[in-house]
């Protein structure tokens, strides 16, 4: 049923791109619960990486990949591209996800305290986008603040660290750009294929 009046922006992009986090949050879960985790390909990364590679022809380099495991990266491309527009409004661009990739997925050889803190830290990512679809007002850049200020006392691995620092500083740029425009939206949600096309079947 269509929304009736004005809805808050920062709840009707809850709303689209909570669902592609809700949908793939599980398939991220499920693989690492079963293998440990996976690493991308050497191959991939260097597509990746490479001026005009693309996520398309980077899958092109795994050509031994199971079903499943590529569902586990399309799922995992998903979350990272649906938070972080949704965090700082901007898309990421495939190297950028390499990184992001590297910093929120649990990997084989990962120590078990990082692969809990992997986790922790998209699960964070996960209830906020849900207080902010449910109609809370949400400041991203405090929730990441206050997990920043846990992430330092409890000395987390320095690259997640990182992480937190990086997206809590896109989000105050982000939310300083939302505070000169229109808080409120009667127009249709946005499609996420206009910012990424990676998601999970």
């Amino acid at each position: 049923t269509p929304e009736k009046g004005p809805i808050s922006i920062q709840q009707q992009r809850a709303n689209t791109f909570g669902s592609i986090m809700a949908t793939s949050a599980p398939i991220i879960d499920g693989v690492i619960d079963k293998t440990g985790g996976i690493a991308l390909p050497t191959a991939m990364i260097r597509v990746l990486n490479s001026k005009g590679g693309t996520w398309e022809l980077a899958l092109r380099q795994a050509p031994s990949m199971t079903a499943e495991q590529k569902q586990f990266l399309e799922a995992s491309r998903a979350f990272i591209a649906a938070w972080q527009y949704f965090s700082s409004g901007q898309q990421i661009n495939e190297g950028e996800y390499v990184r992001l990739y590297n910093e929120a997925i649990e990997q084989l050889g990962d120590e078990p305290t990082v692969r809990s803190q992997k986790r922790a830290f998209r699960q964070i990512k996960i209830e906020a986008m849900q207080a902010a679809a449910q109609g809370q007002p949400v400041v991203i850049s405090k929730v990441l603040n206050t997990l920043l200020t846990q992430a330092m006392r409890d000395k987390w691995d320095p690259a997640i660290v990182r992480s937190i620092q990086r997206q809590m500083e896109a989000a105050k740029k982000h939310e300083a750009e939302l505070g000169t425009r229109p808080t409120t939206t009667t127009a249709a949600a946005p499609n996420p294929d206009d910012y990424f096309n990676a998601v999970p079947q």
